[in-house]
């Protein structure tokens, strides 16, 4: 990342925690299992918040979706197990999208909050995760199709990028309506053009020293000045970014903001007795409980219990949570609640090992993708 400042150092410790810690293969896994252990109209709710994600889970719904009537009518049956490869497996389900885009609403909640706490949650609470859910459904037209050249297709996958899924989405791009929940994105802050950073005003005259005020300021003026100059002779701001000058003067710029023991304490204290916001918290349960209170539901992310909490609320007493964490500390809280509440258990495991730990099956599940916020 030193060697190439346009590269973000977080996505980079993202994409390494990424592989290390095998999450394709984790969430791949526990989609599968997930759905093998759904009944019929069971929900799978995800948040996600990274591009991969979103990739996983589009794979797995493209691997288990069925073609809708008008693409049935209009390409040949070989056509259709190359396009849809659920027409080639003999399992009796599929998987329909029932919604997809809900972000995350951009302001906090909580009763009893004050004013204050109001704005501190909101400021702190995620922006990006975006609520899919899943409905396991029964096949419709299994004796649609037939024929020996089936289990020579059988082994044939079509995922995002290939020729066969452009093609699809050629043919079915008047069909697909958006969905009315999805919010209006966000444009990107541009990084070059936050360089006030969050340590402005009074913040920063507490923080810094004179010399580094000076040097500070004299940063911010060059580097607005460069860029104006860029802009002038018809840079975009994509070649703006790269230019060599300003990339150093805002790396230095970034370093003088996040170094120093009076960073570390301003950190700390942001930190200390900070509540855990639960993402797209109403929405996301009112879908996993969906087939009612008496059912047996997982929540593969447990975090901080926000969402567990609130699905405890909504089941009878008969109901039942199963929950999953692999954070020490995350376990710890779920066993506190599993000690007042019989309905709850929490298992200390990934959610990739669903399928050996659920074996009676569920009714719905949950797996929000994000950082917990105390993380």
């Amino acid at each position: 990342a030193e060697d190439h400042p346009a590269l973000d150092s977080a996505q980079l410790l993202r994409a390494a925690r990424v592989v290390a810690c095998q999450e394709v293969e984790q969430l791949t896994s526990a989609l599968e299992a997930a759905f093998r252990s759904l009944p019929l109209a069971g929900r799978c709710v995800v948040i996600t918040f990274n591009p991969w994600e979103l990739a996983v889970l589009r794979r797995f719904l493209h691997a288990n979706e069925e073609p809708k009537a008008e693409i049935t009518a209009a390409l040949p049956p070989e056509r259709l197990v190359e396009l849809y490869p659920v027409l080639a497996r003999g399992q009796g389900w599929v998987v329909n999208q029932v919604s997809s885009g809900a972000r995350a609403p951009p302001t906090g909640s909580g009763s009893g909050d004050s004013s204050g706490e109001v704005a501190r949650r909101t400021a702190e609470a995620p922006r990006s995760g975006m609520l899919h859910v899943l409905e396991k459904a029964p096949r419709r037209r299994r004796a649609a199709l037939g024929g020996s050249w089936m289990s020579a297709m059988g082994a044939m996958c079509c995922f995002p990028g290939s020729a066969c899924y452009s093609s699809l989405l050629a043919l079915t791009a008047k069909q697909r309506v958006p969905a009315s929940s999805a919010a209006t994105s966000t444009p990107r802050r541009d990084p070059l053009e936050d360089e006030k950073g969050d340590c402005n005003g009074m913040q920063e005259t507490l923080m810094f020293s004179s010399d580094q005020l000076a040097e500070i300021e004299r940063l911010k003026h060059d580097i607005a000045t460069r860029k104006q100059s860029l802009g002038n002779s018809g840079q975009s701001l994509r070649q703006q970014r790269k230019d060599p000058l300003i990339a150093e003067w805002t790396k230095r710029l970034n370093m003088l903001h996040c170094n120093g023991p009076k960073y570390v304490e301003k950190a700390q204290n942001r930190c200390r007795d900070r509540c855990h916001v639960s993402v797209l918290l109403d929405e996301a349960v009112e879908h996993t409980v969906a087939l009612g209170p008496d059912g047996s539901y997982a929540d593969c992310t447990f975090g901080r219990g926000g969402h567990s909490r609130s699905i405890l609320s909504k089941l009878s007493s008969v109901g039942r949570l199963l929950a999953f964490d692999i954070d020490a500390l995350a376990v710890q809280v779920g066993r506190g609640i599993a000690q007042t509440d019989s309905r709850f258990q929490i298992v200390h495991r990934p959610f990739g090992d669903f399928a050996a730990v659920v074996a009676d099956g569920v009714h719905g599940v949950l797996l929000d993708l994000g950082v917990s916020s105390l993380q």
